[in-house]
């Protein structure tokens, strides 16, 4: 915390070190569920980069965090069987511009999907979550998964 809070003053990027106390939780989760080296600051970069993204979009960081951890665990090399990759788990054919992965910020593109649904409902969470998992109305495994995100995301200071 000592080097990241001397980069925040060298550089002025104080919002950084919000993201990285953003993310303790989850990168504490992560080791616990033995994730580690490499592929540990891998994962915890990304989740930076969710924080950061969220910020900038206006969405609430640890709901954005939330997401990632249940769609992916921050893993940036995600892939569904439904043709969703990415840590936030999008569709390309949906969110990314030209409707492809390449050249697409997943990141930012997950984020922006939360950001219109949570716009579309209203900023009723339980709906907007059901949609992006599901695309379409709360059903029961869509529910599930919204109760999920949003009980971490309050654990994870929202």
């Amino acid at each position: 915390m000592i080097a990241l809070f001397t980069v925040a003053v060298v550089f002025g990027a104080w919002p950084l070190v919000g993201d990285a106390e953003r993310c303790a939780p989850a990168v504490e989760a992560l080791a616990a569920e033995h994730v580690a080296g490499v592929e540990l600051v891998a994962r915890a970069w990304t989740c930076g980069r969710v924080a950061r993204a969220a910020r900038e979009q206006g969405v609430p960081v640890p709901l954005a965090l939330s997401v990632a951890w249940s769609e992916s665990r921050f893993a940036h090399s995600a892939r569904s069987g439904a043709g969703a990759v990415g840590p936030m788990q999008v569709v390309p054919r949906w969110w990314c511009p030209g409707g492809g992965a390449d050249g697409c910020d997943l990141v930012r593109a997950g984020v922006m999907a939360l950001r219109v649904y949570l716009a579309q409902e209203r900023g009723q969470l339980r709906p907007a979550l059901c949609k992006y998992n599901r695309g379409g109305p709360c059903r029961p495994a869509a529910e599930r998964y919204a109760e999920g995100v949003e009980a971490r995301a309050r654990r994870w200071g929202g």
